[in-house]
């Protein structure tokens, strides 16, 4: 088995298999985008970890998981991981749809991927 040694500047590292899901099928990844964890986010994405998993739980994948949450640095850095954005989970909603619905006053200084 590979494993990735994953830090972050502020020197928080894990030993994580990207692939590897825990229960309910959540990742690391997932784990980041929920638990506002911005900084560990492009270094899982440059270990392998699926920006597409979803969480066995309503479909979430770690990008609407982190727009439900309200945490746009954490929407910010999935962005840059290019995902899809039209992926809709067991509510058929999206990560836009979430973030509509929230009617952030805040803007995310973050660029869509072409």
């Amino acid at each position: 088995m590979t494993v990735f040694l994953v830090c972050s500047s502020s020197l928080f590292c894990i030993l994580t298999p990207p692939p590897l899901q825990g229960e309910y099928g959540a990742t690391a990844l997932m784990g980041a985008a929920a638990g506002g964890n911005a900084a560990i986010i492009p270094l899982l994405l440059e270990a392998g970890a699926n920006i597409e998993a979803s969480i066995e739980i309503g479909d979430n994948t770690g990008l609407i998981l982190a727009t439900l949450v309200g945490y746009e640095a954490e929407v910010g850095e999935l962005l840059k991981g290019n995902p899809n954005l039209e992926r809709k989970n067991l509510e058929g909603k999206t990560a836009l749809d979430y973030a509509r619905s929230k009617l952030y006053t805040h803007s995310c200084s973050c660029e869509l991927p072409p």
